[in-house]
């Protein structure tokens, strides 16, 4: 590195091997060798920044470790809470790494939660709660929405059936990354129960973002932070609020149940007409009978759609101010 002159010259020269593929020759003595750039935050300043409102970046060291030392930052909280040798945040660079056995951040920590206190469902604030998040499930696993992968059964995951709410008193996420822990309280967590079924357990004052990340993780391949805030934000603003910012609300959150509506008009319009079939062999030959063109046809129209139910509207307006967004 001093023959090239420091730093940005060393790595202006790995960007050009990042650019020029292939490098099979070498990529076993490069995983092996500690060549690679990285860099170490300082947790002294990190720490100082915690919380304050600054524009001075933390401080950092820059080193040469090998590749499988090195984390790849797709979670900041877990990059401040942690010691971690980070690469330089470039996506040419950041796929170069991962090739040579880098590994993202979100991967390396372990995460688990710890539910406190008396769990209780069937609260109003509950059903609430989960009647919003059933509502707005085809909006939160619509393709067209984000891009991010789904898991390959995530309607399912958010359906009443898979998916139960509880509130609790408390909940705490435990992260660690070796031999370090830390700890945090979050207002909203997932539990997997076993064959597809989940518990989202949640308490008051609840914060969409852990509400968004505790569902990112359940139907997103990798959940990022920008994804939590993305699925937060689905859920807590209003309806009319989502249109105004050029969301398909409407196309999308009726997509989900026409079908079944349509299946019961077809049934009733079928019962219908076999109906007037029996009702006219049983009456007599000299009775007048009622005409079976457009006029029937047409009455058969409006008795189906008045017995029809609608798709859902969206989720009560009044429902939202109950839960607020932690600043």
């Amino acid at each position: 590195m001093t023959k090239l002159g420091g730093e940005e010259q060393y790595r202006t020269l790995l960007r050009r091997i990042a650019s020029n593929p292939p490098y099979r020759a070498v990529t076993r003595q490069i995983r092996i060798s500690p060549l690679l750039l990285a860099y170490q935050l300082d947790m002294n300043s990190a720490a100082e920044d915690e919380g304050q409102d600054t524009s001075n970046p933390v401080k950092a060291r820059y080193t040469l470790p090998m590749a499988e030392e090195i984390c790849i930052i797709d979670n900041s909280l877990f990059a401040r809470m942690f010691d971690v040798l980070s690469a330089p945040q470039e996506s040419d660079l950041e796929e170069f790494y991962v090739s040579l056995g880098a590994k993202y951040i979100s991967q390396r920590v372990q995460t688990s939660f710890e539910v406190s206190g008396q769990s209780v469902r069937g609260t109003p604030y509950v059903k609430d709660f989960a009647r919003r998040i059933y509502e707005r499930r085809p909006l939160l696993v619509s393709p067209n929405i984000t891009s991010r992968p789904l898991k390959k059964n995530d309607a399912s995951l958010l359906n009443e059936r898979n998916l139960s709410v509880c509130e609790a008193t408390k909940i705490e996420a435990h992260y660690r990354l070796g031999r370090t822990t830390k700890t945090q309280t979050v207002t909203c967590s997932a539990r997997t129960e076993g064959r597809g079924n989940n518990t989202l357990f949640i308490t008051q004052e609840l914060d969409w973002f852990d509400v968004g990340n505790a569902i990112g993780v359940l139907i997103l391949q990798r959940c990022q932070l920008e994804d939590s805030l993305f699925v937060g934000n689905l859920l807590e603003a209003p309806l009319s609020q989502l249109r105004s910012r050029g969301f398909p609300v409407d196309r999308i959150l009726r997509a989900d149940a026409p079908v079944h509506s349509e299946v019961k008009m077809v049934l009733e319009a079928s019962l219908s007409e076999h109906r007037d079939v029996a009702l006219s062999a049983q009456k007599p030959k000299g009775e007048h009978e009622a005409p079976q063109g457009r006029g029937a046809h047409l009455q058969g129209e409006a008795k189906v759609f008045k017995t029809g139910t609608l798709p859902p509207q969206g989720v009560n307006s009044a429902s939202h101010s109950k839960w607020k967004s932690r600043s």
